[in-house]
């Protein structure tokens, strides 16, 4: 239609999240309860920073108060919800936005599942080299590998046109400015490099190298909620365990440790109660 305009909503703040949580729980049983003022008070605690970030698209806000209306609270198990949330993105939202007849066709030989593959595997190679922005060449060059590379893949497919439809359709990657391309949320992309770590069985290298690096830290907290079965779960805990005390275990630590506990028998000999 020539006369209409498409637009992009542009994300939540804190203070339109606030607003969509209020007018989501304003039936007379839920104002009575105080359901609205509860589900935004348990999204401001720390450990649901990554579900608050998800909350800045209305789309997966709807999803949230889904979920905390059933349970009173959001999952436990973060794996479930990143997973829920994005085969919304890669299923639903497309199914329900209008999009032009040659980006369907991108789509048609290139499945959901081949997809999240080949945004892990971007995901991934963002997280190993601290990269949150990409450029178009970069990502179109990744595309076109991942065709080549993967037997079911179609061969045929535009690597730009891929991403363009991966932008217009289900905004997953976003343009953040002239060619600059990032997940629309950091806790997409942690998500997605944590599965693309199970899926190629790549975790224990990258406890070897990252377990005191920061930005794998929400990494690191996925990887059990996804592995399958409590054996691989229980590997890469113990693994964990002993990396960390190989970290810990230098003479210099030592000698702090036996300095410290000294002074702490000391202090307690000569202290008075009120210091």
């Amino acid at each position: 239609f020539q006369r209409f305009s498409n637009v992009t909503m542009a994300d939540f703040d804190d203070e339109q999240i606030e607003q969509f949580i209020s007018n989501w729980f304003s039936n007379e049983k839920d104002i009575a309860q105080g359901t609205a003022q509860k589900c935004w008070e348990v999204l401001q605690k720390p450990k649901n920073r990554a579900s608050k970030e998800l909350a800045h698209t209305p789309l997966l806000l709807t999803y949230l108060c889904l979920v905390y209306d059933l349970s009173q609270r959001f999952p436990n198990h973060r794996s479930i919800l990143y997973s829920k949330a994005l085969r919304i993105l890669l299923e639903e939202w497309a199914a329900e936005k209008p999009i032009l007849r040659d980006e369907i066709e991108v789509y048609e030989g290139l499945s959901i599942e081949q997809e999240e593959i080949l945004l892990s595997e971007i995901a991934y190679e963002g997280m190993s080299s601290d990269q949150l922005f990409f450029s178009k060449r970069e990502l179109s060059k990744q595309i076109r590998r991942f065709l080549a590379g993967n037997l079911n893949a179609p061969k045929t497919l535009d690597s730009e046109a891929v991403l363009k439809a991966i932008e217009v359709q289900q905004g997953v990657l976003v343009e953040r400015m002239e060619n600059q391309y990032s997940f629309s949320h950091r806790t997409l992309q942690e998500y997605l490099a944590a599965q693309y770590l199970v899926d190629n069985n790549e975790w224990k290298p990258l406890i070897q190298e990252n377990i005191i690096v920061n930005r794998w830290r929400e990494v690191f907290l996925l990887l059990p909620g996804l592995m399958s079965g409590k054996s691989v779960a229980d590997s890469l805990l113990t693994l964990m365990k002993k990396r960390a005390d190989s970290c810990i275990n230098t003479p210099r630590i030592k000698a702090l440790v036996r300095w410290a506990e000294g002074a702490i028998d000391r202090s307690e000999e000569s202290a008075k109660l009120p210091a």
